[in-house]
């Protein structure tokens, strides 16, 4: 499917992210995210994990929502996004490619579904 040209939104940023912002995002170390694992592992079974682990979520919620209201406001993504949203959907996803790569795909299935993800977000946040 041939890709559509990228415009730019409100001053001179481009939409697309930068290499390092891929590496940070779609980097997954082999044993997973320490968190995800406890909580995964522990929160059926344990009030006490569900009790700690929703202020981590909120924490990480504000975060992204902050970090996604700057790329707003400074023109860097289009400034028709809800960062709150956009920062559950962000999440959700950076979650399932953690799943995929314990599951164990293999590394090119797991590039393919990180690509996906990627160009999903860039179509949404480019318009």
């Amino acid at each position: 499917m041939p890709r559509r040209p990228r415009t730019r939104a409100r001053g001179t940023a481009s939409h697309r992210p930068t290499r390092s912002t891929r590496a940070v995002a779609w980097s997954c170390p082999p044993q997973g995210c320490l968190m995800a694992n406890s909580v995964a592992a522990l929160s059926a079974q344990d009030e006490d994990v569900r009790t700690r682990a929703c202020p981590l979520y909120d924490e990480t919620l504000a975060l992204f929502t902050r970090r996604i209201t700057e790329a707003r406001d400074s023109g860097e993504i289009d400034e028709d996004i809800d960062p709150e949203s956009t920062a559950r959907a962000l999440i959700a996803v950076r979650q399932g490619i953690e799943f995929l790569h314990k599951a164990g795909l293999s590394a090119e299935e797991l590039q393919r579904a990180k690509n996906a993800a990627l160009e999903m977000i860039e179509r949404s946040v480019g318009r």
